[in-house]
């Protein structure tokens, strides 16, 4: 039975799809900051298709690996299901307030939010979105987003990673970015490996980030031998990416996503890490990706355009303008040539830079407003 002071995380996805462990694994270190601050709360989220409540770190810590594919006949069932047996299992417990992240403005989630006037908090994790899709995606949006208008006359305060305005929807916004479990991020080696270059990256991969741009850089210049491009997750743009570092004579690998253990070997091979290289093919107004963070966590250089206001302009912080041209892989080797030198220094103000990420500091506004809220 819950305390009424409690507050009540509702996470929508099912963490035992493969395709949601990177959300999942933000879920944990957002819930070990809040834990950390002393915020009671109880954790709402989808297992396996049913819904499952956990009321402590370490059982949503210690659930076993992602192992489930995504079925698409399933989803919208299953996302129907989910708010429907939240709903009746919040009927006997109280709380309050609820934070709902990775929202999405569907009617089943509508209804929920609608049922509990001014007492939920909405974290959209991308805001605006419809001129990011196409075709049938944006049609989805576009209801998606009358949802969300709906919503939010319901709610009492909006925070969005990729927006800084004063108000999101109406409703006055919380100043959040996305954040990174640091104390579990060690460091790997405090030497770069001899070349060739070997650039990784993680997540699920769409054109904005651009990784034909690395490849036809690499191409223009003719430095086959010398990058690697390595990238971990789904998505896709893969498949085209993979064709055209083929066509080109790249080395280019992908793989399926990857965490823990297997992310930190390969970190330990690699030279920088690959952030968003086309930000404008995306509009949004902010980059708040975390794969930046995360690089930056485990002391590695970063090649990223210049949309992520939270990044710092430093010389192990390659930055790239915002267009659809090659990369100048002359510059980049250059750049990694130097970082070489005294890589145990560049690696300690990536992690000091790094650390500035962690949760409890990019969402520090919204943990002070929860503990005002359970305090009151």
């Amino acid at each position: 039975m819950s305390n009424s002071k409690d507050v009540l995380f509702v996470f929508s996805l099912d963490f035992a799809r493969k395709d949601t462990g990177g959300l999942r694994e933000m879920a944990v270190g957002f819930l070990r900051a809040v834990t950390n601050a002393e915020v009671k709360w109880e954790a709402a989220f989808q297992w396996k298709g049913k819904l499952r409540i956990e009321r402590d770190l370490q059982s949503v810590d210690s659930i076993e690996v992602p192992s489930v594919h995504r079925n698409w006949r399933l989803v919208l069932y299953q996302h129907t299901k989910f708010w429907k047996e939240l709903d009746d299992y919040c009927r006997s417990n109280s709380y309050s307030c609820y934070w709902l992240q990775y929202v999405v403005g569907s009617n089943a989630m509508t209804k929920f939010v609608v049922s509990r006037e001014l007492s939920v908090y909405l974290d959209i994790p991308t805001y605006p979105f419809i001129a990011e899709t196409t075709g049938i995606r944006r049609i989805v949006a576009k209801l998606t987003q009358r949802n969300l208008e709906r919503m939010a006359q319901h709610c009492v305060k909006i925070a969005s990673p990729t927006s800084k305005a004063p108000a999101i929807l109406g409703r006055p916004s919380m100043s959040v970015t996305n954040g990174v479990d640091t104390k579990l991020i060690q460091v790997q080696s405090d030497q770069l490996p001899a070349p060739p270059y070997r650039l990784v990256g993680f997540g699920q991969w769409s054109r904005w980030h651009g990784i034909d741009r690395l490849i036809l850089g690499i191409a223009r210049c003719k430095m086959q031998d010398l990058f690697i491009i390595e990238l971990a997750g789904s998505g896709p743009i893969i498949n085209d990416w993979d064709l055209l570092a083929k066509e080109h004579g790249v080395s280019f690998a992908s793989m399926p996503s990857c965490y823990g253990i297997d992310r930190d070997k390969m970190i330990a091979r690699s030279h920088a890490g690959i952030g968003t290289l086309a930000t404008h093919r995306r509009a949004l107004e902010t980059d708040s990706s975390l794969k930046n963070r995360m690089y930056l966590a485990y002391g590695i250089p970063v090649i990223v355009t210049e949309r992520d206001p939270d990044l710092p302009v430093c010389p192990e912080i390659f930055l790239v303008e915002e267009n659809d041209d090659p990369l100048d892989m002359r510059e980049i080797k250059d750049w990694l040539s130097q970082l070489q030198e005294d890589f145990p220094t560049v690696q300690y103000n990536l992690r000091k830079v790094g650390e500035s990420f962690d949760w409890s500091i990019t969402y520090k506004e919204t943990i002070e407003e929860l503990l005002r809220l359970q305090n009151s």
